[in-house]
């Protein structure tokens, strides 16, 4: 070739005439050698290059190189900042450190299996999340303290790392599959659609882009939407939540059965200290004695005569303001401090006095101190005998023949009270009325939210239940009579005359008429008897009966919790078990998150696995990357027009053409890796060298 096969063209740049231009062939000789045609300037023909080059010299001056025959218009001088550079391809200027030189064969089997592995690691560390579940599955209901929540405290951390996991081991699937489907030939648009669909977010742009939702599409976008579902299934699959636990435990308390055996006159000592629990319970405050528990925290008992006589099965009791209980303190139990949330059931006993018969006796005008000795009936010399209050104002009086033997059926004695007829009166009233004194035995169900607040929910007879019967439990050798007698004889004591002179009436007969009061209080009047009725004086007989009873055979354990031990006699308990009600904190498995939890970390596993075996037939290497692909060619057949087109819109545009990563023949019969028109790219083989 001479030196006159390539001319550089100078352009210069004049703002008043446009763009203009000369040759000086004698000054640049630059030689191409693989030009074929001339150039034409101005109507003047060059030999030149067959591909323009351009090469930027100054501000102002451009050297041009074009085929011949083809005039060069006019044109813009270039600035300095966007001047266009000499894009000549000379191999010289690609000499790239260690850039391969010689051709090579596929990547080994061993470059695959590494890759697989990898896949198969993170495999192994999805199967973590689908062992937890079945750990939380498996520790369901399972009771743990405040430290003992590790599981709690792995879900958290599961929670952070589960996200991190499924973008891995979902990315590395689909990049493999995209390249599986492109070395087997598959569409532009399922390939980008595949690699492009790395994220939720990302699939949903991808759908977008493509203006298509098919099944694919849809798939993956079920595959990414498992990924916070898994998240949030890991924290919320375990949780700690609270429950009521029942324990049964043993319990006692004391039996009601116990044997009287405050008898004779040894028992001085002990008769006050009976007499000072009888007391305290008179004097408590209306609210306590109205209260289902009494100032110690003992379970009173209701009185089920008053709650319907003869009824069959459980009574249930709705308010302890308005029941009427059998006794102004309650059954003492064994560790009553230690009972907690609880439920029992207490077979008990007491006494019920049913009076009836009421009649009043009007004494002389002239005041209190004019009915005389007088006020009571006489039984002096006759067969019945009367236990007088202290004052002469009351008295029991039982038939002799009752005291002197063994009691069946009933205890029928005679109750008689003297007071005036009204506050307002001087005339002197006498009350008289019949009462039967019976033994009920009753099961009533009690429920405790803490030791000191119990109360009575329920009562029935029980099945040991004789109807009019009373009882009375003595040492052996003694009769019913005769410990009911004590019991009379000692109870009258109790409420003693507080001072000399005229009489007045006691707490006992203050109780009787007008229990809202205290009735240690006023001792120097008389009561009024006209406003007490027979039904008055059953249930409030009964409370102090039963009062005095239980003071009796357990003066220690009332105030200070059931101590058979410290007890001055002998007495019994009833063993029995009561339900414990123990708030616990447990593991609770929830099934639905268990379930998603299962699906999102089993698909893991599956997808680890597929990628994996993926991995072992790809043969090509990765030239998906979408900056390592600009700096490889292809065999595509592409239109050379609308390069202005975006990435999205020629994809959406090409989407149906099936292209293929494969085996083409270059020049000189070397073999290369490029993408082109699946039928016109072979697939890749194995032990064969590409360039």
């Amino acid at each position: 070739m001479d030196s006159q096969d390539t001319y550089p063209l100078v352009l210069w740049h004049n703002s008043d005439l446009g763009l203009q231009g000369s040759h000086d062939a004698a000054e640049h000789n630059t030689r191409h050698r693989d030009h074929e045609d001339g150039m034409s300037f101005d109507g003047e023909s060059y030999p030149a290059t067959p591909a323009i080059t351009f090469t930027s010299t100054n501000a102002s001056t451009t050297r041009l190189y074009a085929p011949a025959g083809q005039r060069v218009k006019s044109l813009p001088s270039p600035s300095s900042a966007d001047a266009p550079q000499n894009i000549d391809i000379d191999a010289s200027q690609f000499d790239i450190n260690g850039w391969p030189q010689l051709p090579e064969e596929l990547k080994s089997r061993g470059h695959r299996v590494t890759h697989a592995l990898i896949d198969l690691v993170l495999g192994l560390v999805a199967s973590l999340w689908l062992a937890f579940a079945i750990i939380a599955y498996a520790a369901d209901t399972t009771v743990v303290n405040d430290e003992d929540t590790k599981l709690i405290e792995i879900a958290r951390i599961g929670t952070t790392i589960f996200p991190y996991v499924f973008a891995a081991i979902v990315g590395r699937f689909l990049a493999a599959v995209a390249r599986w489907r492109l070395e087997a030939g598959s569409t532009l648009s399922t390939i980008d659609q595949l690699y492009a669909s790395s994220t939720l977010f990302s699939t949903a742009m991808t759908m977008y882009r493509h203006r298509a939702l098919g099944i694919p599409t849809c798939l993956l976008a079920i595959v990414w939407s498992l990924s916070p579902v898994g998240s949030q299934a890991t924290q919320r699959v375990v949780s700690l939540q609270t429950r009521i636990d029942n324990l049964t435990m043993p319990f006692s308390w004391a039996n009601t059965m116990s044997p009287y055996q405050v008898l004779g006159t040894d028992a001085t000592g002990l008769l006050n200290s009976i007499a000072a629990v009888q007391s305290s319970a008179m004097m408590a405050p209306e609210d306590i004695q109205k209260s289902a528990v009494d100032q110690w925290s003992n379970v009173k008992i209701p009185m089920i005569e008053r709650l319907g006589r003869g009824t069959l099965g459980w009574i249930p009791l709705y308010n302890e303001s308005t029941t009427d209980y059998s006794a102004l303190i309650g059954i003492p139990v064994l560790g009553k401090d230690t009972l907690g949330a609880s439920s029992f059931i207490l077979n008990t006993t007491y006494w019920y006095a049913n009076c009836f018969n009421l009649s009043f006796t009007e004494g002389t005008p002239g005041g209190f101190g004019a009915l005389g000795s007088g006020v009571l009936i006489n039984y002096t010399g006759t067969a019945f005998h009367a236990f007088v209050g202290n004052n002469y104002l009351w008295q029991i009086v039982v038939d002799n023949g009752i005291l002197n033997s063994n009691i069946s059926g009933p205890l029928s004695f005679d109750f008689q009270i003297a007071g005036f007829k009204n506050s307002t009166s001087n005339v002197g009233l006498r009350s008289q009325m019949t009462c039967n004194l019976t033994t009920s035995s009753v099961d009533v169900k009690v429920i405790c939210d803490n030791s000191s607040n119990c109360r009575a929910t329920a009562i029935s007879y029980s099945m040991s239940q004789v109807s009019n019967q009373f009882s009375i439990p003595r040492p052996k050798g003694y009769t019913s009579g005769f410990a009911i007698s004590q019991f009379f004889a000692n109870i009258r004591n109790s409420f003693a005359l507080f001072h000399s002179g005229t009489p007045a009436s006691t707490a006992f007969e203050r109780y009787l008429t007008n229990p809202s009061v205290n009735p240690f209080s006023q001792f120097y009047f008389a009561v009024s008897l006209s406003n007490t009725m027979a039904d008055d004086y059953s249930v409030r007989l009964t409370q102090i009966l039963n009062t005095y009873w239980l003071s009796s055979i357990v003066p220690i354990s009332i105030t200070s919790g059931l101590d058979p031990q410290a007890e001055p006699y002998p007495m019994s308990v009833v063993n029995s078990t009561r339900i414990r009600y123990v708030e616990v904190q447990y593991l609770h498995c929830n099934t639905t998150w268990l379930a998603l939890l299962i699906i999102a970390s089993t698909l893991l596993c599956l997808i680890s696995f597929m990628s994996g075996v993926l991995k072992l037939f790809l043969r090509g290497p990765n030239i998906l990357d979408p900056v390592s692909a600009l700096t490889r060619p292809n065999v595509l057949r592409m239109p050379e027009n609308a390069t202005f087109l975006d990435g999205d819109e020629r994809i959406r545009l090409m989407g149906h053409r099936r292209v293929r990563l494969g085996d083409v023949v270059g020049k000189n019969n070397s073999r290369q890796i490029l993408i082109g028109d699946e039928k016109r790219v072979a697939r890749l083989q194995e032990n064969r060298p590409y360039v």
